[in-house]
């Protein structure tokens, strides 16, 4: 468990991402959240993956994962899935939004 550093409204901070929390180190103190208060899930599963910018939301009081608006089909979600195209034709991990239709038309392509 790591510690990278985030620029967030011109304030320096520190942050790490273990197994099940995610702690915030900045000027004013620190804080310790459980994974699911701040990240994505991953495709219906009890895992969560966390982005800077899920970071960065929490520090600036936004906790929560991130909403994602399909641009082809308007679907609204936070979850997040692997590109099943990426992962089976160029053994990628790539991470999507979960839209249904985008992910079943991907899946169709291979």
């Amino acid at each position: 468990m790591g510690q990278r550093t985030l620029s967030v409204d011109g304030r320096e901070y520190r942050y790490s991402i273990g197994r099940t929390h995610v702690k915030i180190v900045g000027p004013d103190g620190s804080t310790t959240l459980p994974k699911s208060e701040v990240g994505n899930r991953l495709d219906r599963s009890e895992t969560f993956v966390v982005t800077p910018r899920n970071v960065a939301n929490v520090v600036r009081g936004l906790p929560g994962p991130k909403k994602f608006v399909c641009e082809h089909h308007g679907e609204v979600t936070t979850e997040v899935a692997i590109d099943p195209f990426d992962y089976e034709i160029h053994g990628k991990k790539a991470v999507v939004a979960a839209c249904r239709q985008c992910l079943e038309n991907r899946a169709r392509d291979i």
